[in-house]
């Protein structure tokens, strides 16, 4: 480690600056607003959190997120 790399700064500095070069990991989701929309309206019809997740090839836990609204929240 090189201390004259370092700067004073929050995380939300350390963030951009680990964006600006290039050093982030990028995340590709496999849901989008719209499949998470089409997957509360599964569930409200009847479906199956299991079956659900069996279509979009994510994990229970994943759709139950998006049900509960823990994850890809209404805005």
């Amino acid at each position: 480690m090189n201390p004259e790399h370092l700067f004073i700064g929050t995380n939300q500095d350390n963030a951009r600056d680990m964006w600006a070069k290039g050093r982030a990991a990028k995340i590709e989701r496999k849901l989008t607003w719209p499949t998470a929309t089409n997957i509360r309206v599964l569930y409200c019809r009847g479906m199956t959190i299991g079956a659900i997740s069996s279509i979009y090839g994510v994990d229970d836990e994943t759709i139950r997120h998006v049900v509960k609204g823990l994850s890809w929240l209404c805005q």
